[in-house]
């Protein structure tokens, strides 16, 4: 039977980790966290990073994602290559602090919208090619990767049947995705999970 517990993304909390924000979100009654990179961004010596790992093993809190930055300067299906290379490694660095906190999901944005209808067959592309190392890294770690607003219609990554269930689709409440759901199909099948 579904039993859902409550969770929340840290960075909506507090932008940068702080006593106060650990305090508060231990004396709550959060059962899981989304965890933001940008959380770390003032952190330099890894202080609140090792605070924050102390706490949720305190308090019983699991890391269940990470997401991953995202936009315009991370964007994944971008045609200029260092751009898509930027973008790309910020989401492998990602997976690296999911399998660093255990968090079993790595939320990505494989692109950024608006795409000029010229521009989204390429895109797709780029953003495929993108996704398929990104699959390949969470394969090795034992990650698993939501997809959140992607390049529509949605990219199915190249798969190796032999990797594994790595990929879904997140369907966020957030913004319009949500109400642009019940247009779309139930969703394209990568693996037996979804």
């Amino acid at each position: 039977m579904l039993q859902p517990k409550l969770g929340a993304s840290l960075h909506t909390i507090e932008k940068n980790l702080t006593p106060e924000a650990l305090a508060a979100v231990e004396g709550s009654r959060i059962a899981t966290v989304e965890i933001h990179p940008m959380l770390f961004a003032a952190d330099a010596e890894g202080t609140m990073r090792a605070a924050l790992k102390e706490m949720l093993a305190r308090a019983g809190i699991r890391p269940m994602t990470i997401h991953a930055p995202f936009g315009g300067a991370y964007d994944l299906s971008c045609r200029d290559e260092k751009t898509r290379q930027a973008g790309l490694q910020v989401v492998l660095d990602a997976i690296d602090l999911a399998a660093e906190f255990d968090a079993p999901m790595v939320v990505v944005h494989p692109s950024a919208e608006p795409i000029p209808a010229e521009e989204r067959e390429e895109r797709l592309a780029r953003s495929r090619q993108s996704l398929a190392r990104v699959g390949r890294r969470c394969a090795e770690t034992g990650r698993r990767v939501a997809l959140s607003r992607p390049v529509r219609p949605s990219p199915a990554p190249e798969r190796d049947p032999n990797a594994g269930t790595v990929l879904g689709v997140r369907f966020s409440t957030s913004g319009d995705g949500f109400l642009a759901c019940d247009s779309r199909p139930p969703g394209t099948v990568l693996g037996v999970r979804f």
